[in-house]
């Protein structure tokens, strides 16, 4: 699936793994997954090719290159480490509003983004969901519920409408 993200024309696989490389958290595999996602899409190039059938003990720097070589191939820019991590969060908040991952998942995965990056652009989310999901754990508040959903979308809405900004 391919999704702009900012100016980013890039496979959500792809964003994972340059998030999990900004994130240090990176697995090798999930580069030689996208490769292998990409083919059977229907995208073909040299490099792609070669990064699809490398083994996952392949060094991460060797990985990275043939990475950065293929996205290159197929005219897609990689975003820098401080973008990745932000667009990384939008993309989780997407998926959590179609369904594809647990608002628990988006909870925790939001607060360790934020809390290993300080990124001013998920601050808000990442606090404000840590502190309702303690109420809705806590005593299964449904209001706390609704309150996170709403600052999902508006944090949705404000990185859709802005997505370079900084807040």
């Amino acid at each position: 699936m391919f999704v702009w993200y900012a100016r980013f024309m890039i496979s959500r696989e792809a964003l994972a793994y340059c998030a999990g490389r900004a994130l240090n958290t990176v697995r090798t595999e999930a580069a030689i997954d996208w490769a292998m996602t990409e083919l059977c899409n229907g995208k073909d190039t040299p490099t792609l090719r070669i990064l699809a059938g490398l083994s996952p003990q392949t060094p991460p720097a060797e990985l990275e290159s043939y990475f950065r070589r293929a996205c290159n191939e197929l005219r897609y820019e990689v975003p820098s480490d401080d973008d990745v991590v932000y667009e990384f969060v939008v993309d989780l908040a997407r998926q959590y509003r179609e369904g594809a991952i647990s608002r628990a998942e988006l909870v925790t995965r939001t607060y360790q983004c934020w809390s290993d990056t300080d990124d001013v652009r998920i601050e808000d989310l990442a606090t404000t969901l840590d502190a309702l999901w303690d109420g809705v754990i806590a005593h299964a508040y449904v209001s706390d519920e609704a309150a996170m959903d709403a600052e999902i979308l508006n944090f949705l809405t404000r990185a859709e409408a802005n997505p370079k900004s900084k807040i």
